[in-house]
């Protein structure tokens, strides 16, 4: 579920931004549930330990790590750290480009970026094939270069998340 939302807004300057704003009361649920975690943790190995065959698996750790990657979610900071990294990789790239952070208007509740616009997901459909087909070229090299050459990546790819803007013409 999401723990925030986006708001477009126009600066004193006329500048226009996109606003997320994390839910009120999200850091204290979702740390709640990543509480329940460790009792999910508990049970399965319980049940592991009835089954003869069963991997060999550190749920323990595997629990750790989900719990702290989803913490991370909540810190809009680091979110606000890592997004102005990948803007960065990708300055003046010929068909990428990565809104630009404004830390000066970003919290630990708050990230505020420029605003780009796109077309709707409907739009991009009914676009002809071909720009179609240079839209997901585009996407998977953003993935795929991110992961491979930055060790960066997008964990929420959509159309309705798509901060990155990729521009072919």
């Amino acid at each position: 579920a999401s723990i925030g939302q986006v708001h477009a807004a126009t600066l004193a300057d006329g500048r226009r931004v996109a606003v997320k704003v994390q839910y009120p009361g999200a850091q204290r649920a979702v740390q709640g549930d990543l509480r329940n975690v460790q009792v999910v943790v508990t049970l399965l190995r319980l049940l592991g330990s009835m089954v003869s065959t069963r991997p060999r698996l550190d749920l323990a750790a595997i629990g750790r790590e989900v719990a702290r990657r989803v913490g991370q979610e909540l810190d809009y900071r680091l979110e606000a750290r890592n997004h102005h990294a990948l803007a960065e990789a990708y300055r003046g790239h010929p068909f990428i480009h990565v809104p630009e952070v404004l830390p000066e208007l970003s919290t630990a509740r708050v990230l505020t970026t420029e605003l780009v616009e796109g077309r709707r997901y409907r739009q991009a459909r009914a676009a002809d094939q071909t720009l179609r087909d240079a839209w997901g070229e585009a996407i998977f090299r953003f993935s795929y270069c991110g992961l491979r050459r930055l060790r960066m990546a997008n964990s929420d790819l959509n159309p309705g998340n798509a901060w990155c803007l990729v521009k072919v013409t």
